[in-house]
């Protein structure tokens, strides 16, 4: 009967896989990214991102906007501790893309441009700028990529953890419309976003970096639902067996599973598994810390290492 209930909960587990999984379409890029990020931060290679900043854009003007586009660059260059020359924003109206960023290798001058169309939105100039500060701080720390969607989910991901977050999620509208059909209903949803990163990914990476950012008062329903849905899914993550912060419940599972595995039941990657698999006598899972895949032997209590950041924790594999 325990069988019957642990097959019939995959196959449940692996529907709802299937239909989550456009909610986490750059999932395996973002954790690259963190994979890179976290050990530079962890041993002070780049500064220690905020633990939380006040976006209060009431005072931001739209008849000056360049005036306070320049105020609010000062301030954003400053929480990422960027020292050099000068960076000079304006706006365009015919660019095609939210904003971009030109760097000048050697006099240290940077030009941002933003879409004019966002300047009398100081929420949507906060988010763009954040972005192409980001750009400007991995290319001076020499962790800037060459792949175009790897560079730019990098991007965000550094975005997010240095504190623009907030004013990213306040920029998102969901919209979902719903419709009688034969059957019952359809609810068709729209999501108007900046970035490369879907809203259940920014609550991942927020829930990864351990940031409290209060969303009840910033944003609409559908998007506090979604970033929970990415929070929810990166704190099962950290708290997968073999971890022992593990619960009870999913550690049962885990030991059915592997049992299940010697017996000769099963295939090392079960259905509905997303954060651990069995590999030849080992467990493979992600690091709590930098998302870096590690493998441990299944063998009783020990301390894991992660080699990529160094972290270590308890685990029963």
């Amino acid at each position: 009967m325990i069988y019957v209930v642990f097959f019939l909960r995959n196959i449940i587990s692996t529907l709802n896989a299937r239909l989550s999984q456009k909610s986490f379409n750059n999932l395996k890029l973002v954790r690259e990214s963190l994979k890179r990020l976290m050990p530079n931060i962890l041993d002070s290679r780049l500064p220690i991102p905020p633990s939380q900043i006040n976006w209060n854009l009431k005072h931001y003007d739209s008849s000056g906007a360049i005036t306070s586009v320049n105020r609010m660059s000062k301030l954003i260059s400053n929480l990422y501790s960027l020292k050099f020359g000068k960076v000079i924003v304006a706006f365009r109206a015919n660019l095609e893309v939210p904003g971009r960023v030109e760097i000048q290798s050697g006099d240290g001058i940077c030009f941002i441009e933003l879409q004019s169309r966002y300047k009398a939105s100081p929420e949507h100039i906060a988010a763009i700028l954040g972005h192409e500060f980001a750009h400007i701080f991995l290319h001076h720390h020499g962790l800037n990529l060459t792949e175009t969607l790897s560079d730019e989910i990098l991007t965000d991901v550094t975005a997010a953890i240095y504190g623009f977050a907030e004013v990213m999620g306040r920029s998102v509208r969901i919209t979902e419309r719903t419709e009688t059909i034969a059957f019952g209903t359809k609810t068709t949803r729209t999501e108007h976003k900046l970035g490369y990163l879907t809203t259940q990914e920014l609550g991942y990476v927020l829930e990864r970096n351990n940031s409290i950012i209060t969303w009840s008062d910033l944003c609409e329903k559908p998007v506090r639902v979604a970033l929970n849905k990415g929070s929810r899914r990166a704190r099962a993550e950290m708290t997968s067996p073999p971890l022992a912060a593990a619960s009870v419940n999913r550690r049962i599972a885990y030991t059915l599973r592997r049992i299940l595995l010697r017996n000769g039941h099963g295939s090392s990657r079960m259905a509905g598994v997303k954060y651990y698999d069995f590999d030849d006598g080992h467990v493979r899972f992600y690091c709590p810390k930098c998302c870096q895949k590690l493998r441990l032997p299944l063998s009783d209590n020990l301390v894991a290492k992660c080699g990529n950041c160094m972290s270590k924790f308890p685990c029963v594999t």
